[in-house]
């Protein structure tokens, strides 16, 4: 299962066409990005979606409409009452399930309205960027740890900083009459190497350390019953034009596997 943020041409028509073609098995949560103050584009966005969705039916397991536009850092701002008419919108043409993707802070006190209009909760938790954002939310140093162990104990920190993120969403949403709404990760990811002041914490083998993690979670959700029920890992391919930004992925700009994924490509392609 991936995720496509949008639903241009150029990007997820194109995917979704190449997997149709080459019938390779995968299943794809849509996006459609709605931006700020832009209502003739947004219109345009839901209609590429809505045919996108309608006619890779058998691909297009979900749709997701806007990408962190109500947290309120949000650097493409777009409010609950807006985005609800736009997920009443789609929401009225497709027959897949819809939702919106944002932080967990939303999420965890998001308005009624909004919540009765989505079929589940594709909430975002980044434990590595909160020791940027919000130093000593959680102890990554580890200094307690001998040091050949500091590595894993910062992994499993930052899975029990998420799973506090995840668990303050779930007891909103049951708290507000919706214990049977859905919830997955829509995204969360470790990066690679640091790229906006990530020393000692950005690694690929921290990356592989923290993607086990989250499918030892998802497991254990599974077979009790709570926890995400899926878990977008942001991302596959590394994008240096995102600068401080970059170096999520589980595959290098030049298309080389990292230790995430090495052990489904043969050494000659993985990354240095």
């Amino acid at each position: 299962l991936i995720r496509l943020f949008d639903s241009s041409d150029m990007v997820a028509k194109q995917t979704l066409e190449v997997i149709r073609d080459e019938v390779i098995d995968l299943k794809v949560q849509l996006g459609m990005y709605p931006l700020r103050n832009q209502e003739a584009f947004n219109q345009a966005e839901i209609a590429r979606g809505v045919a996108l969705a309608r006619d890779f039916r058998s691909i297009v397991v979900g749709v997701s409409v806007g990408n962190e536009t109500m947290v309120s850092w949000s650097f493409n701002p777009i409010s609950p009452t807006e985005m609800t008419r736009y997920l009443k919108q789609v929401r009225g043409q497709v027959t897949q399930p819809v939702t919106t993707d944002d932080n967990w802070a939303f999420y965890a006190a998001a308005p009624q309205e909004l919540l009765d209009t989505i079929d589940y909760a594709a909430v975002h938790s980044y434990p590595l960027l909160d020791t940027i954002f919000q130093p000593g939310l959680w102890d990554w140093q580890q200094t307690a740890v001998p040091a050949e162990q500091r590595a894993a104990a910062m992994v499993a920190a930052a899975i029990a900083s998420a799973k506090r993120e995840i668990g303050a969403v779930r007891t909103y949403l049951d708290s507000v009459g919706r214990r049977n709404l859905p919830l997955v990760i829509g995204e969360t990811g470790w990066k690679a190497a640091p790229s906006g002041g990530e020393t000692m914490r950005a690694h690929p083998v921290n990356q592989q350390l923290y993607v086990q993690a989250l499918r030892e979670w998802q497991a254990e959700g599974r077979r009790t019953g709570t926890g995400p029920q899926a878990v977008f890992v942001f991302q596959a391919f590394d994008e240096p034009w995102k600068q401080g930004d970059d170096l999520w992925g589980f595959f290098n700009v030049n298309r080389q596997a990292r230790c995430v994924v090495r052990a489904a490509f043969p050494s000659s392609q993985w990354a240095p």
